[in-house]
């Protein structure tokens, strides 16, 4: 059987809830049920969670440098300056180009009649302007013609206008213009390559940071096995207690460098999480296990060469080149 509700009983029943309510809040409670309605509110959007892109699954370092890449102000920043060059880079080659512009004027004589355009006269008929003598039909040609005359004129148009030659200022403006663009790229690339660095860095030190706390969190062990057995060698008599002190002081040295490294882990771990655009408080990110280092051969060359190399492969040394051409450009221009 399917209940049905009836829509009488709900509404006596959705009434007798309001009186009972009403009958509640009196004046003395109308205060306080209101500050207790309030920091419902408050309680409520103050837990409200927050999204921060959480990243759940394990996160190799392909991964972590896409997500920096994509997440990072700084690219986002050179990108919207590369776009910027680019528009300004097609804006200066534009100039070279004809220019198709549509023109509009309106002409106004306050004092004098300007004749209509041919299109809009009238020319007068024979009756129109025939009379008995000569001085009547002009004075008649005259009225007509007074009429045709008008005191203001709207004129459109079309121009074309094609540059030819500006004492070379507009080619210089394109070369300019270009070298900011390939500036800004190179800009672009330099940040880029940066934060990859970072990325790749950060993401490696958080393994070499989780197996030196191993290292020493043995060593601790071992220390702590040394330090039981010389306590007894030296209740018996067997060992000086000068052996077990030695042993206890490393101990704590070593429980000290324990506290330091797990430091760096947490701190290795936070700069990953910035440089991924999260919380550097927030929990650490679980990393993919490693498949292993490839074996890679490079092929030494001389130093002139390799300085060179190393200087064409930097986009920051790059950029600079090309900030130079610009400035030439402009000086061109000047």
């Amino acid at each position: 059987m399917i209940n049905t509700i009836d829509m009488t009983d709900t509404h006596h029943v959705f009434k007798s809830w309001c009186l009972r309510l009403g009958g509640w809040l009196r004046p003395h409670r109308l205060g306080w049920a209101l500050s207790v309605l309030l920091s419902c509110v408050w309680l409520t959007a103050g837990a409200a969670p927050v999204t921060t892109g959480e990243i759940t699954r394990p996160l190799t370092l392909d991964r972590a440098i896409q997500l920096a890449l994509e997440r990072n102000p700084d690219v986002k920043s050179a990108e919207n300056a590369l776009q910027a060059a680019e528009a300004a880079r097609r804006a200066a080659v534009g100039r070279l180009y004809p220019q198709i512009q549509a023109l509009s004027w309106y002409d106004l004589f306050p004092t004098q009649d300007e004749l209509l355009l041919p299109g809009n006269m009238k020319i007068p008929t024979l009756s129109e302007v025939a009379a008995p003598t000569v001085q009547e039909s002009m004075g008649k040609m005259l009225d007509f013609q007074r009429n045709e005359f008008q005191d203001s004129v709207f004129n459109i148009g079309m121009g074309l206008s094609w540059p030819l030659y500006a004492g070379g200022r507009l080619a210089a403006g394109v070369r300019a213009a270009r070298a900011d663009s390939r500036a800004a790229a190179y800009r672009l690339s330099g940040i880029r390559q940066k934060l990859a660095f970072a990325v790749t860095q950060t993401y490696l030190g958080i393994g070499v940071a989780k197996r030196s706390e191993q290292a020493v969190q043995a060593s601790v062990r071992h220390l702590s096995a040394a330090e039981t057995n010389l306590q007894e060698f030296v209740r018996v008599g067997k060992r000086p207690r000068l052996d077990l002190l030695r042993v206890q002081a490393r101990l704590e040295q070593t429980r000290q460098l324990l506290a330091d490294t797990q430091a760096a882990l947490v701190t290795v771990r936070g700069n990953l999480r910035r440089l991924l655009d999260l919380d550097p408080s927030g929990p650490p990110l679980a990393l993919a296990a490693p498949n292993g280092t490839p074996d890679v051969t490079l092929a030494l060359q001389p130093l002139a060469a390799a300085i060179h190399t190393a200087l064409l492969n930097r986009p920051d040394y790059r950029a600079l080149l090309s900030g130079v051409e610009a400035r030439r450009a402009q000086v061109s221009i000047a």
